[in-house]
């Protein structure tokens, strides 16, 4: 008995057996929203993670593993609902990364200097979610995750007014 099984793109998914298998980070390979990692990048993810699905919300305990090539791919039991879509779309925060636009080394507390529009490279990252947007909104979705990522690296001025 031979089993066909697909490895997804980055930031992709296949579906084997009722498991929703996806590659979240790849060494040197942009996603859509402009973000690899370095060689030697680190990302703790949770044992349980929540899923967008589409608007509705879910959680799934999430298994991950790294290949010889360093990318690292999740897994999680299939959701009850069906999608044309093939797009996942991780948000990560707490990174540590590098900005291509202006080469400067972000942590924790630092300012932002651009946009971010030529892409970053993450060295550390916590994956804090997980969206499969509908294939309708997939660009609107994109812009969404990216805008969230620097919300929550750069907090404006009332956010950090918030926290203190």
């Amino acid at each position: 008995m031979s089993s066909h099984y697909n490895i997804p793109d980055l930031n992709r998914f296949s579906i084997h057996e009722n498991i929703i298998f996806s590659c979240i980070a790849s060494p040197g390979l942009f996603s859509d929203n402009k973000i690899t990692f370095d060689k030697k990048y680190i990302i703790n993810i949770p044992k349980i993670i929540e899923i967008d699905f589409e608007g509705s919300l879910d959680k799934r305990k999430l298994n991950w593993n790294k290949d010889f090539n360093n990318n690292t791919y999740i897994n999680f039991k299939k959701l009850d609902y069906a999608s044309e879509n093939s797009i996942i779309l991780p948000l990560f925060e707490n990174c540590e990364f590098l900005c291509l636009n202006c080469n400067k080394l972000y942590k924790r507390d630092s300012d932002q200097c651009c946009s971010l529009s030529s892409g970053i490279i993450v060295n550390k990252a916590d994956l804090s979610k997980l969206y499969i947007p509908k294939v309708s909104e997939i660009n609107n979705s994109i812009k969404i995750i990216k805008n969230k990522f620097i919300s929550l690296h750069f907090p404006d001025l009332f956010d950090k007014i918030m926290m203190k």
